[in-house]
């Protein structure tokens, strides 16, 4: 099987949305919120989140496993065009797996990809977000810090009330 990653464009809409289908069925958590399982949220969560991400041509990288899309990570850069910031920096890496393709490096490559691109255009910090039920994903950031000797601090919490 061949494997690649390779950055992503318009041209990936279709295998991206069913990507972000396939995660939402297996009730994933990709938003702090539970998501129903329907066209529109597979649509409006690409539109929402991945599509700024290709039109401003920020770093997207997908993980092709032969012709087949298994992984993709996304970031935003805008920040530092919208506010005047000391340090450049970028936010939210966005990366979503295949269920069946978990645990195999696969998330750690794509955000190492995210972060080699962010550091060539000379971003010094990256905020990722997630869960604090995702484990698997702190895991990932912390070693991916750890193998290119990287400063990490976790420096905000969430809290989501139930009414």
């Amino acid at each position: 099987m061949k494997q690649k990653i390779i950055r992503l464009s318009f041209d990936n809409e279709q295998d991206i949305i069913a990507l972000i289908e396939k995660s939402i069925k297996n009730k994933d958590k990709i938003l702090p919120f539970q998501l129903k399982p329907t066209t529109r949220n597979y649509n409006n969560f690409y539109k929402i989140e991945i599509f700024p991400v290709l039109f401003d041509e920020d770093p997207a990288f997908g993980y092709w496993l032969d012709d087949r899309l298994i992984g993709f990570a996304a970031c935003s850069t805008k920040a530092c065009e919208f506010y005047e910031l000391e340090t450049p920096t970028a936010i939210g890496v966005i990366d979503l797996v295949d269920p069946d393709f978990r645990r195999q490096g696969v998330s750690t490559q794509l955000r190492t990809s995210i972060l080699m691109e962010l550091k060539s255009r000379g971003f010094k910090r990256v905020i990722l977000d997630f869960l604090n039920s995702n484990t698997a994903s702190l895991d990932c950031s912390l070693k991916i810090a750890k193998e290119h000797s990287i400063d990490s601090t976790i420096v905000s919490n969430k809290i989501l009330y139930y009414i």
